[in-house]
């Protein structure tokens, strides 16, 4: 069932016809075409006066307009729409369509919601569809997927249908789903409940005859008919020019409008419908030969298809002429001189051309002319203008790609010459592979061999395919020592097929504790000329079991006569299995804990195997006779290797009512040795603030020491609040309730690795600005530190089809290596394409660093959509606008103390124009380091541990609600 409702989507994507003519008993209709429109709320929550477009009945009466709401309310009658949040079960009292009434989030941190709209098909057969995209609900901004309602002509149904584009289930747990009509008349399909309705599915209502009742089918056919599909293509023919045409070939050119290029997928040419040829690629041109063909007219078609599968046909109706008109001569020759090299192996080898123009005479250079180079793979033909320079000399520089794989010929012409002259000498090869991965990380324990693979695509065949290890490919142009390659036989894999190339690594103890190799693919057909590269990033990690604890300590409050256990979890994760691992149980002077905190599970673990955990119990029952105060053990992991692993244990034992609050504040140095070779515990010298929540009055101020701790007696049990900072690191604030006897809080303090300066200064064009950034990190911290170079990109001065090209750098400047490294490259828009150029590892190891190659291109005014500002721009004054698009990676990392940590950083392409931009109006925040509300500055290094926890309930963002850690 899930298949065929997929199919259904898909066809649902052909359901939209717009440009294309269908015929109808040999007359050409058009269908009815209305565009798909942005709803622009602005402010407010819901906008009126929507046109249907056709008149449709509802419980009775004709609905022509409507009102759409952004919390996923259609309302049938204007000035009556439900509130924003307070949602309730129906009935209320309006004549609406609940398709999912929540309080529905417009401004999220990746993609803002949208609602679009659209009237389709012709009478007495068109649809109203709204469609609600990329909300999200709640304080924890959960996605909720795209929904619709679809209000049908011909039969008076409203359908409802839910899709979830963003991986995690339908939430509908606040929301209320159903249709309402006048005198109370309505049908509630979920109030509060999250499994009213789930992905794919659809909801029809459908009106019962001779009643104002609808049936409904909860599980009805679903083809989600999407509109944010980009639009049906359009074009025009370029060539041929008139209507008249003669000659043996005849080159037939369309051009596509400037913003769909991207997404157009291929043009089929065709000559009274007879199929000429496919295009993949700009430009989109063919050759028409003509030598077959007798004089008259002919019918041209070029059929225009997207990524989406909407396609548009344009024709042209042209007279063929057997005498070709007279031919005038140009004015000058070029020719071509010398291609290098003559074959493109890998990718990122460019091809260059280099050649003179003549005159016709052939005496004097053709100084600063322009020049079409063309260059033929079989039936494509592309063509790039040139000029030549001073002296009659031009160049050009071709970077094929994968698919561009084959043998090319090229000749220059000038820009009125027709006929095209291909001589077999000025040729070149394309014979590419593709490689996945590139990139690859290794963790090395033994001398043994390691097996390192990636897999390879060929266009052509390719024979005797192995890996090597050469010199030159190094970053330090030398062989690292205590590395070598085992000696495997060459593979052949045959054109359009993938194969996976697999080799031997040694890495001896002698290449030290890290390193980056390279390993090249060769073929004997290539000589030594590499076909691909995979780049193998190592550490060594210990050839032996590492025993990790959770929790690390124990923190435990009781009063006497009581009984309390804890369960610790005891895991491998070495390379080695742990034997013969036992228990014992100490005071902090080493001697044997009193009978009254006892192991209750077996003290003989036995063999813990590499990967594997365990659990243990220890158990507290302090009798009536033990003194009240603090206590502490240790619980002692001893192997066969007689290494010890020790868990710290502290007790406070009570019999009073009062209370007893202990911090215990830790951060990435935590576990970590100190310039004295110390151990470092926790943080010093940080201050804790705590307030009793009941009686404001009372606030005390607290110091931690160097184990990191920080504890007051004498509390009255009750709810406190408690904030703390120190230097170089976030602020942390919670709340918790404290109970009689012992309590222990446990904080994590985000270490700021960065700090950001921002000035905006004017550049020498009027109203264009610069932002300088000033970014200062730390290179000796135990945690990675990834950082872009250049922060800032500015799109300032680029006119409509203009680029700019760069590179961007990220770098890791800390002491250990990021993992897990997710990144988020900024979309097209209407004001800009982005194409960028390399894959991400993800790994990062300390002191590598990545190149990601962009190019950014300005697109046309008229494409600019109306009000686009409110989402990629903002508007600080009625002088100044600002452009913003971020480059955002994020990755994780572990302590040494065994602490999870999750990172961010982000680049940023921007452009700042107005007549009264400064850094005092601009809405910018963030003066140094991490805060930074509108994701205007670069993050150098967000810690996310801070939030809200996901399960929260409303009102934990407050400065009173949970922080994420807090228990």
């Amino acid at each position: 069932m899930q298949r065929a409702r997929r199919t259904l989507t898909i066809s649902a994507y052909l359901h939209r016809l717009a440009v294309a003519l269908v015929l109808c008993g040999g007359i050409a209709v058009s269908p009815a075409f209305s565009a798909v429109k942005l709803v622009e709320f602005g402010m407010y929550a819901a906008v009126g006066s929507i046109p249907i477009g056709f008149s449709f009945n509802y419980y009775g009466k004709p609905v022509d307009e409507v009102v759409v709401s952004r919390y996923g309310i259609l309302s049938m009658e204007s000035g009556n729409i439900a509130p924003s949040y307070n949602n309730f079960p129906l009935p209320t009292n309006r004549r609406a369509l609940y398709v999912f009434w929540d309080s529905l989030n417009l401004f999220n941190l990746n993609t803002d919601g949208r609602v679009h709209y659209e009237t389709q098909g012709v009478a007495p057969n068109r649809q109203f569809i709204v469609q609600w995209s990329n909300f999200t609900a709640g304080l924890a901004r959960q996605p909720v997927g795209d929904f619709q309602i679809i209000l049908d002509e011909s039969s008076g149904s409203i359908k409802y249908q839910y899709r979830n584009q963003q991986g995690s289930s339908t939430v509908g747990r606040n929301a209320t789903i159903g249709i309402e009509g006048p005198n109370l008349k309505f049908i509630q399909i979920g109030y509060r409940d999250q499994y009213a309705v789930g992905d794919q599915q659809a909801i029809l209502f459908t009106p019962l005859p001779d009643s104002l009742d609808y049936r409904v089918t909860k599980q009805a056919d679903f083809s989600f008919i999407d509109l944010t599909l980009a639009a049906p293509p359009t074009g025009y023919y370029l060539l041929p020019e008139g209507n008249e045409v003669s000659g043996e070939a005849v080159d037939i050119e369309i051009v596509t409008d400037a913003p769909e290029v991207q997404h157009i997928a291929s043009v089929d040419f065709f000559v009274n419908e007879q199929w000429l040829s496919r295009q993949l690629t700009t430009p989109w041109r063919t050759t028409w030969p003509t030598t077959a063909y007798e004089k008259g007219r002919y019918r041209l078609k070029a059929v225009i298809a997207n990524r989406d599968n909407r396609t548009t046909t344009i024709t042209k109706t042209v007279l063929l002429q057997r005498e070709p008109p007279p031919i005038q001569a140009s004015p000058y020759l070029a020719e071509i001189m010398d291609i290098s090299p003559p074959v493109s192996w890998q990718p990122d080898q460019s091809i260059v051309l280099k050649g003179k123009a003549w005159t016709r005479e052939g005496t004097l250079p053709a100084k600063q002319q322009p020049l079409l180079l063309h260059l033929r793979r079989d039936e494509q033909i592309r063509s790039f203008h040139l000029n030549s320079d001073a002296e009659g000399n031009f160049h050009y520089s071709f970077m094929p790609k994968f698919s561009d794989n084959g043998q090319w010929q090229a000749t220059v012409t000038h820009p009125d010459e027709k006929e095209l002259h291909f001589q077999p000498e000025q040729s070149f090869r394309v014979e590419q592979l593709l490689f996945s991965p590139t990139q690859q990380a290794l963790a090395v324990s033994n001398n043994e061999p390691m097996r390192i693979s990636s897999e390879a695509t060929t266009a052509a065949s390719v024979k005797g395919l192995y890996w090597t290890l050469r010199a030159k490919d190094q970053p330090s142009k030398r062989l690292p020592a205590g590395v070598s390659l085992s000696k495997t036989p060459g593979i052949d894999i045959a054109a359009g097929k993938q194969a996976e190339l697999t080799t031997e690594l040694t890495i001896l103890p002698t290449a030290g504790s890290q390193g980056q190799v390279t390993l090249t693919a060769l073929s004997p057909l290539s000589a030594d000329h590499s076909r691909g590269q995979l780049s193998v990033n190592w550490h060594r990690v210990p050839d032996r079991a590492k025993l990790a604890l959770s929790p690390q300590r124990l923190n435990i409050g009781l009063t006497r006569g009581t009984l309390h256990t804890e369960t610790v979890q005891l895991k491998n994760e070495g390379n080695r299995p742990a034997e013969q691992l036992q228990l014992r149980l100490v005071d902090d002077q080493g001697k044997p804990a009193p009978d009254w905190i006892f192991f209750s599970s077996p003290t003989l673990l036995g063999t813990l195997a590499q990967g594997e955990s365990l659990l243990f119990e220890l158990t507290v029952v302090p009798p009536a006779t033990v003194d009240e105060g603090d206590y502490r053990f240790r619980v002692m992991i001893k192997d066969d290797r007689q290494a010890e692993l020790s868990l710290p244990v502290q007790l406070a034992i009570s019999q009073s009512g009062q209370s007893r609050l202990s911090f215990h504040l830790t951060d990435i140095y935590t576990a970590t040795k100190d310039k004295t070779g110390k151990d470092i515990a926790g943080i010093n010298g940080a201050t804790i603030v705590l307030q009793n929540e009941a009686v404001l009055s009372q606030l005390w101020t607290l110091t931690s020491n160097e184990q990191g701790e920080a504890s007051i007696e004498g509390l009255a049990p009750g709810t406190y609040l408690w904030r703390i900072s120190t230097d170089q690191h976030q602020s942390r604030q919670g709340r918790m309730v404290v109970n009689p006897g012992e309590n222990v809080q446990s904080v994590f303090l985000d270490y700021q690795t960065v700090t950001i300066h921002f000035e905006v200064k004017p550049t020498t064009i009027d109203d264009r600005y610069e932002i300088e950034l000033t970014t200062t990190f730390q290179t000796d911290v135990p945690a990675p530190v990834l950082v872009f170079s250049p922060a800032a990109i500015n799109l300032a001065g680029l006119t409509p089809g203009s680029e700019k090209r760069g590179t961007l750098t990220l770098s890791n400047h800390g002491l250990i290596h990021a993992e897990n490294i997710e990144m988020i490259l900024p979309a097209s828009d209407p004001r800009f394409t982005y194409h960028f150029t390399q894959s991400i590892p993800k790994t990062l190891l300390p002191g590598e660093q990545i190149s990601l190659g962009y190019r950014v291109t300005a697109r046309p005014p008229s494409v600019v959509e109306k009000g686009w500002m409110r989402r990629n721009e903002t508007a600080a004054n009625a002088g100044c606008s600002a452009y913003r698009a971020p480059v955002r990676v994020g990755w994780q990392s572990t302590c040494a103390s065994g602490q999870r940590v999750a990172q961010q950083s982000q680049a940023l392409f921007y452009e700042l124009s107005g007549a009264s931009c400064s850094q005092a109006n601009l809405p910018l925040d963030g003066q140094g380091g991490n805060v930074n509300f509108l994701d205007w500055l670069p993050i150098g290094s967000n810690i996310l541990t801070a939030g809200c926890a996901p399960d929260c309930d409303t009102g934990c963002c407050q400065p009173q609600g949970k922080v994420a850690g807090d228990r």
